[in-house]
């Protein structure tokens, strides 16, 4: 079976505020879009992450956003990161001990 975004469209029309995770999780086939066989979900630049911030802002407005932030290339990690495609998924990790001081840019410190 082909998995694309299609396959994730809800069977039927219903109130989502009284479904649990597991009947949204049914209603919308995300066995067929999450399996194995499913292409990998991309890894989005700063760019598109702005873009998404952007729209999320548009939508909901600034009184009601839970980005208490001005919309920005500035990463809201306080160390370095790195994003990384495996047979789990995707996810985001430390590139560094998180656990070492860094200096204001997030950089190890020196010493």
């Amino acid at each position: 079976m082909a998995n694309d975004i299609g396959s994730c469209i809800p069977l039927e029309p219903t109130s989502y505020s009284a479904m649990t995770v597991g009947d949204m999780w049914g209603s919308f086939q995300c066995d067929n879009f999450f399996s194995i066989d499913s292409p990998p979900r991309p890894i989005h630049n700063a760019s598109t992450w702005m873009m998404m911030r952007g729209v999320y802002l548009g939508i909901v407005g600034p009184e009601r956003s839970s980005i208490h932030q001005p919309i920005s290339h500035q990463s809201g990690f306080g160390v370095p990161f790195e994003v990384v495609q495996n047979f789990k998924g995707r996810g985001v990790f430390a590139a560094l001990d998180p656990d070492k001081p860094v200096d204001e840019e997030g950089m190890p410190e020196k010493g």
